[in-house]
């Protein structure tokens, strides 16, 4: 089961498929989920044939043409077996302790990635066993018939909270809107005309820089600048860190997120974009959705300077774009995330990865209550890459339903996945 949405099953082939492509009508077994529908073609190699000239009784009397079978493609992959089943059991323990302790409910992702593309580990809960299609979950789960085929890691679609402030970061210094000198003050609310948006602490945070504001996820300090951004310039950083597209992961069934705008607001809502919706997405709320794996390239984005294309199949090439961002501002956020797993809302990080430097950021997304979550528990994240220094790994961690703050559940389950990486 932990390596289920990788692997993915075989099945017969569909008669929508066979109608597709007529030559699969000859085949017992074709690709339905993970690597095995992405190189399907590969996968199930190439029947044979022997074409003769017969006799009028049918037996054979020459050979006319024939073409050899071709075996089947060994793929290999860049996935740590290891790392893959550590992460899959302490992410079903968190997730099953959670869904007995709320009553309800709670999944998960986790993608940890090298920072040329390499997926080392790519893990959703609940699961399935690829032979039997049975679900691998909890009692609770199943009271609530909770998708169990859904590899969240790539397909799940979240509002990300306060881990897109580094993408609001970014564009308030690449658009010279705010230098990491500046202060913003925050009495704890901003309004926009009479409607008041509150900070989380209600008693603010005083006058804070942007590295401060980053560490401690200081909400008004957020409004103030998407406030002034606007949702053009937002989108088009959050565009540039690979958020709201595809990443062209190999693997089927890939979600593209949404990052809203005017038109996207109009034609789902036939609403008008109002400055309430731009202070909103500042801080990862409101329209926006994204998947982890798509969080996992805009860290890695932050981290290097540099967008990559996730894989898995081991003969992959790394595909990396150099990033057209000034250097001074990464430096700046990736000293703000630094400064979040030391005496910011990731603290815990600091306490309990001692071998290593990580530079992060949590996210407490607010959930209206669903048929899967009535209690309308908030969504966790934590993301981060590490070493700080020498950046090796981006690590994303997300948690649906799971209640409390990305500092919490999140963080930990991140602490105990980054000592066992770094402990190899």
């Amino acid at each position: 089961s932990c390596v289920s949405f990788i692997t993915g099953f075989v099945n017969m082939p569909s008669y929508e498929e066979v109608k597709k492509d007529q030559s699969l009508f000859y085949y017992n077994y074709t690709g339905k989920d993970g690597l095995e529908k992405q190189y399907d073609h590969l996968l199930r190699g190439y029947l044979g044939y022997i074409k003769y000239q017969i006799y009028p009784d049918g037996t054979p009397h020459k050979v006319l043409d024939q073409n050899e079978p071709k075996s089947n493609y060994i793929l290999k992959t860049t996935i740590d077996i290891n790392i893959q089943r550590f992460i899959y059991a302490k992410l079903k323990e968190l997730c099953d302790n959670l869904s007995v302790k709320n009553n309800q409910p709670v999944g998960g992702a986790v993608v940890l990635m090298k920072t040329n593309g390499e997926i080392l580990a790519l893990v959703s809960y609940p699961s399935y066993d690829p032979n039997t299609l049975e679900p691998d979950c909890n009692e609770v789960m199943k009271r609530y018939s909770f998708p169990f085929f859904l590899n969240r890691a790539i397909m799940g679609e979240y509002p990300p909270a306060s881990t897109f402030k580094i993408i609001t970061s970014l564009a308030a210094l690449n658009e010279g809107i705010i230098n990491d000198k500046d202060l913003i003050y925050c009495p704890g609310y901003f309004y926009v005309g009479n409607h008041p948006f509150y900070c989380f602490n209600t008693y603010g945070h005083g006058y804070l820089n942007i590295y401060d504001a980053l560490a401690y996820s200081c909400d008004v300090f957020y409004y103030k600048l998407g406030y002034t951004l606007g949702i053009d310039r937002i989108k088009k950083y959050a565009l540039l860190l690979g958020l709201g597209n595809l990443t062209n992961v190999d693997l089927p069934y890939e979600s593209k997120g949404l990052i809203p705008d005017k038109r996207v607001k109009k034609k789902y809502l036939n609403e008008e974009w109002t400055k309430g919706d731009d202070v909103n997405t500042s801080i990862g709320q409101g329209m926006v959705l994204v998947t982890p794996i798509q969080m996992a390239v805009a860290i890695n984005s932050i981290a290097t300077g540099k967008k990559v294309v996730p894989f898995i199949n081991f003969d992959n090439k790394p595909r990396i774009i150099k990033l057209n961002i000034s250097e001074k501002n990464l430096r700046v956020i990736r000293e703000a995330m630094r400064r979040a797993t030391e005496i910011g809302t990731a603290s815990i990080i600091k306490y309990r990865v001692k071998n290593c430097v990580v530079a992060g950021k949590t996210g407490t997304a607010e959930v209206i209550p669903n048929n899967f979550n009535p209690k309308g528990l908030n969504n966790t994240w934590f993301v981060c890459y590490f070493d700080f220094n020498n950046p090796e790994y981006v690590l994303v961690v997300l948690l649906e339903g799971s209640g409390g703050y990305g500092g919490e559940y999140a963080a930990n389950l991140a602490a105990d996945i980054i000592n066992f990486v770094i402990s190899k």
